[in-house]
C-alpha cells in the first residue's frame, strides 16, 4: 500500500506523487525557483515592502545628512528651545557631556591631523575672496603710515611712474600735512608751526605738559604738528617714546598719555614706554632727554 514520503499517511491507487494532500502543496511551492533576498547595504535582509533599499539605520544615517533636512531639523529645535529653557538647558548639558567622553577626544584627534588642517588651509589660500582679503590686509599693514585715501596715488607713483619709494613716500606725506593745513584753516584751528624754528620755549603760561611736549619738539628737530601726526618716522617715534615715558614715571595712565598725545588707543601709549624703556637703558642721550622732559614737571611746581 502506497504512502506519503514525508508523514506515511496511506494514499490512494490513483496517487503518482507520493504525497498526501498537504504535503504535495508544500512539496509543490518548494519547487517553485524563489528570487534572491534584498540586502542593505550592510547585508541586512530587506522585506518585501521596503522603498528605500536602507535598513533604518542607514536609511536615518542618509537622511540626517542631508543638508535640507538638516535645516529642518535645525529649524524645529530653535522653535523648541525659544519656547522651553529647560530643553534648552538639558541639551546643552548633555552636548557638554558627549564633548568630554574619551571617544569624542580619540575621533577629533584622529580627524585634525596637520595634514587635515593643511589641507584646509591650503584650499582657502586658493580662494579668490580669501587671496583677495589677505592682499587687502598685506597692502594695509605695509602701508600703515600712508592715509587710506592716498594709497592708489602713492601706488601710481611708485609703480607707473617709477619714484623710488623713499621720494614718493615724501611727496605723500607732504600732500597729506598740506591737505591737514587747510583742513585746520577751513575749521579755525591754527597751524603750531609752517616750519621748524629753533626757540627755546617759554616758560610763561604753560602746562608741564605743553612745556614739555615744546621741549621735545625743541631737541628732535621737529615740529609739534609732526610730533602728534601720524607719521612713523624713527625720529618721531623717538621723541613720542621720550615724553610718554617722562609722562608715565610722572604718574599719568596710559589712556591719559594717548590721550595728550591725539590718540585713542592706550596699546600704543604702552608700545611707545616700552620702547622708551628699552632706550633708557642703552643710549645715554635719549635717558638724559627723558630726565629734561621730567623736569619740566618739577621746574614749573618750584617756579609756582
Amino acid at each position: 500500500m502506497k504512502a506519503c514520503i514525508t508523514c506515511g499517511t496511506p494514499l490512494g491507487k490513483k496517487n503518482v506523487k507520493g504525497y498526501c494532500r498537504p504535503h504535495f502543496s508544500a512539496a509543490r511551492w518548494a519547487a517553485v525557483p524563489k528570487p534572491a533576498p534584498r540586502l542593505c547595504r550592510c547585508g541586512a535582509e530587506l522585506s518585501a515592502k521596503n522603498k528605500s533599499g536602507l535598513c533604518l539605520k542607514h536609511m536615518l544615517e542618509e537622511r540626517n545628512a542631508d543638508p535640507v533636512e538638516q535645516a529642518k531639523q535645525h529649524a524645529a529645535l530653535k522653535r523648541r528651545f525659544a519656547t522651553d529653557p529647560v530643553l534648552k538647558e538639558m541639551h546643552r548639558e548633555r552636548a557638554r557631556g558627549l564633548h568630554l567622553l574619551p571617544q569624542s577626544r580619540e575621533a577629533k584627534l584622529r580627524r585634525y591631523t596637520p595634514e587635515f588642517q593643511r589641507k584646509g588651509v591650503d584650499a582657502l589660500r586658493a580662494m579668490p575672496e580669501v587671496r583677495a582679503r589677505a592682499a587687502a590686509k598685506m597692502s594695509a599693514t605695509k602701508l600703515g603710515w600712508c592715509p587710506p585715501h592716498l594709497r592708489d596715488e602713492y601706488r601710481h607713483l611708485t609703480q607707473r611712474k617709477a619714484f623710488p619709494a623713499a621720494e614718493a613716500r615724501q611727496m605723500i606725506e607732504d600732500q597729506h600735512e598740506l591737505a591737514m593745513a587747510r583742513w585746520r584753516r577751513s575749521v579755525g584751528l591754527e597751524v603750531e608751526y609752517s616750519e621748524f624754528t629753533p626757540v627755546e620755549p617759554s616758560e610763561a603760561d604753560l602746562t608741564p605738559l605743553e612745556l614739555a611736549t615744546e621741549l621735545v619738539a625743541l631737541r628732535s628737530q621737529i615740529t609739534v604738528g609732526k610730533l602728534f601726526s601720524d607719521n612713523r618716522h624713527a625720529p618721531l617715534v623717538r621723541a613720542r617714546s621720550a615724553l610718554a615715558l617722562a609722562m608715565k614715571r610722572e604718574g599719568h595712565t596710559l589712556g591719559q598719555i594717548a590721550g595728550a598725545m591725539h590718540k585713542a588707543d592706550h596699546t600704543t601709549a604702552f608700545n611707545w614706554v616700552r620702547k622708551a624703556d628699552y632706550l633708557v637703558e642703552r643710549d645715554r642721550q635719549f635717558a638724559a632727554l627723558v630726565d629734561e622732559l621730567q623736569a619740566c614737571w618739577h621746574r614749573l611746581d618750584q617756579a609756582a
